[in-house]
Order: structure tokens, then C-alpha cells, then sequence
């Protein structure tokens, strides 16, 4: 058996397009979405907000000066530089795109704007934000009767908030990244991708499938050894792919994969099992050419890998609210889950149930595989 392995290890190492494809490919995909996503999460690409404001000597108005100049995004950087002007300059300020839009600051406060853009989304939301406090203020005032109640005075508690809650992040030191959730994608896929290699073995072991097929069944081997061999093979070598796939993500694109490096490793071993027995399976199973089984394995594991949010990360949302079930049967979904598990949370029990769904399906096909080889009465099986 060491034998067969060893050669099967040569055969398959100087096959230089499939190992472009397992090894070189997802570090080139990698480095291109690196490129193209890594500074989606910084908020140091956050700019502080130029607008402007007039005033209508409401009585209110000084709270919303106050909110105006105070209010930071996460990472303390102001959000609004404002200029306090009156109505012909603020829109001559907006029409020679110096201020993003400029707020008339009555009774009920009016946001003004040329294009919708981000900037003017977040202004809308501060203001928004500010007018929800203003009613809710406004209440206390009229409902609380027999006491000297200052409206600037509420307003200014409100918008002084005090958070009892804590961030994983601060608690525990990881930056937390949503652009990660790409990178998780990429690995899965890159696991499920071993069923190219799969695909070429179910091929050669089988002699109504090929010609190489053909010869093998007459060789003096018990096929079910020699099969289990050049799986092995294909699995190591594809494993040492993806094996490279994580140190160069995590060493040079600087991706976190979390604490808990060795679960990242392992559900990495267990869905590269998955993908080379999938491949063997539809090798066996399917009929037609290699070529039209070849793209059929590329059809399904592309579906799998926009399910799981490799193009859209939203959509790996609406499947898992929408339709759990598909999420059982899709083995791309099920590795991410592991990953985000590792990532996000200390408690492995989501971790151990995804695992655990892949441990089944692992064996689901390689049940299939027996039992096909043993109907196909091979001499030697």
C-alpha cells in the first residue's frame, strides 16, 4: 500500500495544471480579494463630514448645535464640521459642493441635500436620531406635571448615553473584521475544489469509464485497496495545498483565523475529505463524458460557494433565515459556520455541530462509493 501511495503521489504531482488550480489559484484569488476587500472594515476610512447649519432662533436649537459638534463615529473622529451660516450662503456653500447639505435648525429640524450619497445617508441618521430623542424628550416634559423640568436639560442627559454593554472585541482583544467573512468563503471552497482530483480517481479505478479504468481492473490489486491509495494520495497532496492556503493567508495577507488555529486545520481536513469523495462520487455515478462531469462539479460547488457568501455575504443570511434546509446539505456553508464559530464566539458547540454534520456527510458518501464499487462486482474488489 505504501507503494501504491508513493507512486500515486509522483503521478499526481507532475500533473502541473491540477496543482495550479488546488495550490496556486485560491493564493491568487486570495491576494486579488485582499486587495479589493481588506479595507472595507478600517474606520480609519471614515472622513469627518463637511455640512452646515442655519439658524431660526428656535428655542431649542442650542442642544442640536451641541449634538452637532459632539457626535464621533466609534473610533472618536467627528462626524460633521459645521458651519454656522444663514440661508443664502448655505446654499451657495451646497451648490458649489462645499458642504454635503446644510440643516435649518427649527422647531422640526430640515436636512437639505444635493446628491444621496453615504455622507448624506449618515446625516440623515444622525438627524433622525437626534428627532427621536427630541419626542421622546418632549413627552417627559408635557407628562411629568408639579416639577421644574429643563427641556435642554433632558435632551442633554439623553444624548449623554452610558453603555453597560461590552464589546467581544474589547473584552477580549480581537479586531473584529466582517471582511473575514470572505476570506472563510474562499478557504471552504478551496477545500470542496478537492473533487477535481476525486473526479480523475472515481475515473481511473473504474473500466466502463475510462481506458486507464480498463487496464487497472486487470492489474493483480484489490481495487477497493487500490482506490483507498489513490485517495489517500489526492487527499494529502490537496490537504498540503490548503494547508499552504492558510499560512499564506494568515502570514502574509494577515487574515485572523482566530486563537484556535488547530479547529481551523481540522474542519479544513474534514471538508477536504468531503470534496474528494463528492468528486469520486459523480465520477462513478454520473454518466457522460469526463468533461460533462467535470462541469457539472464545477456548477454545484459554485452554487454551494454563492450560498455560502462567497460573491454576496448577505445572501448566506437569507438562505440560513429563509431555507435552513439547504444549509444541511451544503458542505461550504457548513465549513464557513465552523470558521465564523472559531472566530466569533469561545463556546465550540456551534462548532462541534457543524463537525458533526460534515462527519455524517463524510460518511454518507463514502458509503455510496462501497457500495457502488461492490454492485459493480469487480473481480479483484
Amino acid at each position: 500500500m505504501l507503494t501504491l501511495f508513493s507512486t500515486k503521489i509522483k503521478c499526481l504531482y507532475r500533473d502541473r495544471q491540477s496543482l495550479f488550480w488546488a495550490l496556486l489559484f485560491p493564493i491568487f484569488l486570495a491576494i486579488i480579494y485582499h486587495y479589493a476587500f481588506a479595507d472595507l472594515g478600517k474606520t480609519d476610512m471614515l472622513k469627518t463630514i463637511n455640512i452646515a447649519a442655519i439658524s431660526t432662533g428656535s428655542s431649542n436649537e442650542a442642544t442640536l448645535k451641541q449634538t452637532l459638534q459632539d457626535v464621533t463615529f466609534e473610533n472618536g473622529l467627528p462626524i460633521f464640521s459645521v458651519a454656522f451660516v444663514d440661508q443664502a450662503e448655505a446654499e451657495q456653500l451646497l451648490d458649489n459642493n462645499k458642504v454635503t447639505g446644510y440643516i435649518v435648525m427649527g422647531e422640526m429640524p430640515e436636512l437639505v441635500v444635493k446628491d444621496s450619497d453615504i455622507k448624506a445617508t449618515i446625516a440623515k441618521n444622525v438627524l433622525n436620531s437626534y428627532m427621536q430623542m427630541y419626542g421622546v424628550a418632549d413627552i417627559i416634559t408635557k407628562e411629568i406635571q408639579g416639577e421644574s423640568i429643563n427641556y435642554n436639560a433632558v435632551m442633554e442627559d439623553m444624548v449623554d448615553r452610558e453603555y453597560y454593554l461590552k464589546n467581544r472585541n474589547e473584552a477580549s482583544g480581537t479586531n473584529m473584521d466582517y471582511t473575514v467573512i470572505y476570506f472563510y468563503a474562499l478557504l471552504a471552497m478551496v477545500c470542496i475544489y478537492g473533487g477535481n482530483w476525486g473526479l480523475r480517481e472515481g475515473a481511473d479505478i473504474s473500466a466502463s469509464l475510462s481506458t486507464r479504468g480498463a487496464r487497472v481492473n486487470i492489474a493483480p490489486y484489490s481495487m477497493a485497496k487500490l482506490l483507498f491509495c489513490n485517495l489517500s494520495a489526492s487527499l494529502a497532496l490537496h490537504f498540503t495545498g490548503v494547508l499552504l492556503v492558510i499560512a499564506f493567508m494568515s502570514n502574509i495577507l494577515k487574515i485572523d483565523f482566530g486563537t484556535q488555529l488547530p479547529y481551523v486545520i481540522f474542519v479544513c481536513f474534514v471538508g477536504s475529505i468531503i470534496g474528494i469523495l463528492f468528486g469520486c462520487l459523480i465520477a462513478l455515478l454520473m454518466k457522460g463524458t469526463e468533461k460533462k462531469k467535470d462541469a457539472f462539479l464545477t456548477c454545484i460547488t459554485l452554487i454551494w460557494g454563492f450560498l455560502a457568501g462567497l460573491m454576496i455575504p448577505s445572501v448566506k443570511y437569507i438562505v440560513s433565515s429563509k431555507f435552513p434546509a439547504l444549509t444541511i446539505v451544503n458542505p461550504v456553508h457548513l465549513i464557513t459556520d465552523c470558521l465564523y464559530s472559531l472566530y466569533y464566539y469561545s463556546d465550540l458547540s456551534k462548532y462541534a455541530y457543524n463537525m458533526i454534520i460534515l462527519s455524517i456527510i463524510a460518511a454518507i458518501l463514502s458509503c455510496m462509493i462501497i457500495m457502488y464499487m461492490r454492485r459493480g462486482k469487480h473481480g479483484s474488489y
